[in-house]
């Protein structure tokens, strides 16, 4: 077997450039989300390191295999799922990410072709790892969360980050000697203390699991023995002495250790894992009703409210990457899926036979790949992209030989950049229109929203965001209500063909249909609302059961609202805690009820329901205005 040789014609210094750009690609306080901001940077990133590498007289070159083939068909197969997707947009930034993870491998993949970029790459990650802790357990101290997330804002994907750090700092103890044993050590303590504090149980079984291959593949001696256990110990120690330290700086529980989640998880108090079920039954059902292209990339969170089994159930994302695929890319999808998974372990192995020090390497990212089949991690750009670097770093071809590198890569890296920008320029216009529509000027803000909703890629929400507006203005009863009514109607349809599963667009349609008097189609539109996200959204059965009243039909309103109520029980309202809406909106709809039984003569349920109203939202305007109206029936009935 012919293996590659290490030929390059990369002078040091565009090398050192190379390894700047892939770092600024996929540090995670740049791309840790889906913001417009992380990848525009991560996209002229990456374009500046092809273009870098382009240049040079002699780079070795990517051949044109299943690596290669596997790759443009998965890419392919998402770029056509756009004619049936249910959300152009959703796939959109489904493609953007994995076509800039892809990018990121071609980029490393020309680096590591000489031992000092395998080096610079590997320092450039376990650097960003060692500056994320420390940034992250800054935020743990300061922040009312009870986990480590760091730049992430979930503690999971944040775990997942570090999974492979903590593998290439045990390699590096190792191999230490002397005074770097010491870098080496506070290296392993700080990733693993900042590991230990998100509390992800999922990742720490990863964790157990790569660390015990690595303890079972390394040649180990008595020293490293004892500096490992002296390493974790000290891991632990700095995790529970920070966890004490939160206590004091930002009134952490005191009674947390690190790890204590397993304890909930052994006792059965804990739902994360049953929930994750749901999720993937979820996926499966939609894969089920669509078998062979899904509902197209990135559409999973824009369907899934069709497919939700419970009310605590509700979820952007399967948790699973590779079950979230086939449900959005079918089995074709998966299958393409699979074969550039297989090809990728191929050409991983016979890297690793080349070069066996990359190791520690491979197994964090198998940990990764671990992770993306427990958690959210596939929605990070810069989890997506961390792979997608550690591929390209220890991948290999046979007989691969330096050749003077041909346009194609820089001009897919400038292809990118097109709809990257044009979500850019969308979000930062909405981004100005929600500020504008803070301060009350809804004509400028809709205008703003309009110029949002334009371009190559742009959020549907954006159209209706727009139509609210126009909606408001109209609700005011200003000379041109009527036609101000008509265009917000138009945009609520407008954005029901860009989006026909989000719910919320429906009940635009119904508000301004409410609002011109037509409670017979307000009514059907919010039938359709609820049809599609029936446990979400509180205030659309509100809206309905407004209608239904208008209509005379108090007995199905007052029903309306209670079936509604009875989707959150006290656990629910509980599980729903970060949503500062859900108990006003639930108190309102009490009031509703108590309304609708105070017209009826009902003046006992409709004072139990004040008081319901009253103890979800002791400030609520309808809840307090019941009760005075209850009081007050009460206080005439008692006169002679």
């Amino acid at each position: 077997m012919q293996h590659e040789q290490s030929e390059s014609g990369m002078r040091p210094v565009i090398m050192k450039a190379a390894v700047v750009c892939l770092a600024i690609a996929i540090a995670p306080w740049l791309s840790g989300g889906q913001e417009a901001l992380g990848m525009v940077i991560s996209g002229f990133a990456l374009l500046l390191g092809a273009l870098l590498v382009w240049r040079q007289p002699q780079m070795r070159k990517l051949k044109l295999g299943p690596l290669v083939v596997g790759y443009g068909l998965l890419i392919g197969f998402a770029v056509l799922s756009l004619v049936w997707t249910a959300n152009r947009y959703s796939t959109g930034v489904w493609i953007i990410q994995w076509v800039l993870a892809g990018l990121t491998f071609r980029l490393a993949y020309a680096i590591s072709h000489e031992k000092v970029g395998r080096k610079w790459l590997v320092g450039a990650y376990l650097l960003s790892a060692a500056v994320f802790s420390l940034v992250a357990i800054y935020m743990y101290l300061t922040s009312e969360y009870g986990r480590l997330t760091g730049t992430f804002y979930w503690a999971n994907p944040a775990a997942a980050y570090l999974i492979p750090a903590i593998l290439m700092v045990l390699e590096g103890l190792r191999r230490s000697s002397g005074r770097t044993t010491y870098g080496w050590a506070g290296l392993t303590a700080l990733c693993g203390s900042a590991f230990l504090l998100t509390d992800s149980r999922a990742a720490l079984a990863v964790l157990a699991v790569v660390v015990a291959l690595y303890l079972l593949i390394s040649r180990l001696n008595r020293r490293f023995w004892i500096l490992f256990v002296f390493s974790g110990a000290l891991a632990f120690s700095a995790s529970y002495g920070l966890v004490r330290l939160s206590a004091t700086t930002v009134q952490h529980s005191n009674k947390i250790v690190p790890g204590s989640r397993l304890n909930e998880a052994v006792k059965g108090e804990s739902s994360s894992g049953s929930d994750r079920l749901y999720y993937v039954q979820s996926a499966l059902q939609m894969w089920w009703a669509r078998p062979v292209g899904g509902v197209g990339a990135g559409a999973y969170r824009d369907v899934h409210p069709q497919y939700q089994l419970r009310v605590v159930s509700a979820s952007t994302n399967a948790h699973n990457v590779y079950i979230q695929v086939l449900a959005e890319l079918g089995l074709v999808g998966a299958s393409l899926l699979g074969l550039l998974m297989l090809t990728l372990t191929f050409g991983t192995l016979r890297g690793l036979f080349v070069h066996p020090g990359l190791v520690p390497v491979a197994l964090g990212t198998l940990g990764l790949l671990m992770h993306f089949a427990l958690d959210i991690d596939a929605s990070y750009p810069a989890l997506l992209g961390l792979v997608g670097a550690f591929f390209g770093l220890m991948y290999a071809q046979n007989a691969a030989r330096g050749v003077k590198l041909r346009f194609v890569w820089p001009l897919l890296s400038v292809m990118v950049l097109a709809p990257i920008i044009s979500l850019y320029l969308s979000e930062t216009w909405a981004t100005r229109a929600a500020s504008i529509q803070g301060d009350g000027d809804y004509r400028l803000a809709a205008e703003d929203f309009g110029r949002a909703s334009q371009g190559l890629l742009y959020n549907p929400d954006h159209i209706t965001a727009q139509g609210i507006n126009l909606y408001t203005l109209a609700s005011f009863g200003a000379p041109d209500a009527a036609i101000r009514s008509t265009e917000a109607l138009t945009l609520s349809h407008r954005a029901q063909k860009r989006d026909p599963y989000d719910a919320q667009h429906y009940q635009l349609e119904g508000r301004i249909l409410a609002l011109r008097g037509d409670n017979s189609a307000s009514a059907a539109a919010y039938r359709k609302a609820l049809a599609l996200d029936r446990f979400n959204h509180p205030d659309y059965a509100l809206d309905f059961a407004s209608v239904l009243l208008r209509q005379g039909l108090p007995e199905q309103a007052a029903g309306t609202a209670n079936d509604m109520l009875a989707q959150y029980p006290a656990p629910v309202r509980a599980n729903r805690v970060a949503d500062e809406t859900l108990m006003p909106m639930l108190a309102n709809l009490e009031a509703f009820v108590g309304n609708v039984y105070l017209s009826q003569g009902r003046i006992s349920e409709a004072g139990a329901a004040a008081d319901r109203a009253l103890a979800l939202d002791p400030k609520g305007l309808r809840g307090r205005a019941l009760q005075h109206q209850v009081n007050l029936v009460k206080s005439l009935k008692e006169i002679p």
